[in-house]
């Protein structure tokens, strides 16, 4: 079984194309009527077991699993995230949203955040964002997400374009960007070589807090693509200094990374 959680804003096309293209013997349930709220942090999983009784010590990074609430409600705990912290999502019954919420809020481990918080995290981490990162027309090699298709496969949607990109490469790569002047890389600005020449553009970019630095993240020429490489980003016709830097740009702490490091 597969659980997913599709983009809201494209649920109505992503739940038409993926029923048509179904294989035969293959059952597809849409679950519409379900709430979903992150509890994302390094005490996360304390918080779970402390508010619901639920332990989720031995679930790995990226499974869900089934669970009850202490009144018996039905709920399904993925160990997922937009952050790159350990932590979960809680997929539960609309109705019992607000006392899922009132009952984390209680935790004195717990503080809400908002969609700002969330965006400088995944922005941290490199996570795309789609209609800003990745759209209909991008492709995972462009966008470095190749790592979701296992390399035995060929005969799939879309994999006469794909398996030529990963065999020939693509003409152009996401790349995180980091700048090395004052200045904020805003979505939409022109990404420049170091001869003025326009080789891209960001496609997301904040002030990082953690890093106390302005990053981004965008697509540029393959040519120019290489870690290290000088690059100016226009903001407000003024080129600020930056240079193509690895991503993520602050580590990750999920439990498959602090499985690794250990």
């Amino acid at each position: 079984q597969y659980f997913a959680v599709i983009n809201a804003g494209c649920k109505d096309k992503d739940i038409d194309w993926i029923k048509k293209n179904l294989p035969a013997g293959v059952k597809f349930e849409n679950l519409s009527d379900r709430a979903l709220i992150a509890l994302q942090g390094p005490k996360a999983e304390a918080v779970l077991r402390e508010t619901f009784r639920i332990d989720a010590s031995n679930q790995p990074y990226m499974w869900l699993e089934a669970a009850k609430l202490p009144d018996g409600t039905d709920i399904f705990v993925s160990r997922v995230g937009y952050t790159g912290e350990d932590g979960f999502e809680l997929s539960v019954p609309p109705a019992k949203a607000v006392d899922v919420w009132k009952a984390l809020s209680a935790n004195k481990a717990v503080k809400p955040i908002g969609l700002a918080a969330r965006d400088s995290l995944r922005l941290e981490m490199g996570y795309c964002l789609y209609g800003h990162d990745i759209d209909q027309d991008t492709t995972p090699v462009e966008a470095g997400l190749s790592w979701v298709i296992a390399k035995a496969h060929k005969d799939y949607i879309g994999g006469k374009t794909i398996v030529g990109q990963l065999e020939k490469g693509a003409s152009r790569q996401r790349v995180g960007v980091r700048l090395t002047d004052k200045g904020i890389a805003r979505e939409g600005a022109e990404i420049r070589d170091a001869k003025g020449k326009v080789v891209g553009k960001i496609t997301s970019g904040s002030f990082s807090p953690t890093l106390k630095q302005a990053v981004g993240m965008g697509y540029v020429d393959s040519s120019v693509a290489a870690i290290g490489n000088k690059v100016e980003v226009v903001v407000r016709d003024k080129p600020i200094a930056a240079e193509i830097a690895p991503m993520p740009f602050v580590p990750a702490k999920t439990k498959a990374m602090k499985k690794q490091a250990a």
